[in-house]
């Protein structure tokens, strides 16, 4: 395996292979959307932050292991967010953090889990606020 001598070579390949899979995601992303099906009632913002994902069965007790995620999008009445596998749980708990305030414990149902891309985009809406 040959080692790159020039160093601007090599941040020009690592910087093509980043814009080409973040250009296929968004490609996913966008064909995903369909435009003129969207149910939601409440108007969404993109977001993009880390947040803990916590499965939980309908007695609120955990079934997997918690895993990070990043946000996609929120909105008051659910929240997207892409993580690398998929998950079966029907609710979920999701944490997030607001700076200069305790992390909010979120109480969602999953609506859909599908691949998009080397992703599964999580969609879900809220239904209660837990005691953080």
């Amino acid at each position: 395996m040959s080692v790159p001598t020039d160093e601007h070579s090599t941040t020009e390949e690592t910087h093509s292979t980043t814009e080409t899979v973040v250009e296929e995601l968004l490609k996913k992303l966008r064909a995903a959307a369909e435009p003129g099906k969207d149910n939601r009632v409440s108007a969404r913002y993109p977001v993009a932050i880390p947040v803990t994902v916590v499965p939980i069965d309908e007695s609120g007790e955990p079934i997997e292991r918690p895993f990070t995620a990043m946000s996609r999008d929120i909105s008051t009445s659910g929240i997207c967010i892409l993580h690398t596998r998929p998950t079966n749980a029907k609710q979920l708990i999701i944490i997030l953090t607001i700076p200069g305030k305790p992390p909010a414990k979120l109480n969602v149902d999953v609506v859909r889990c599908r691949a998009i891309g080397r992703f599964y985009e999580i969609a879900a809406k809220f239904t209660s606020r837990m005691n953080s």
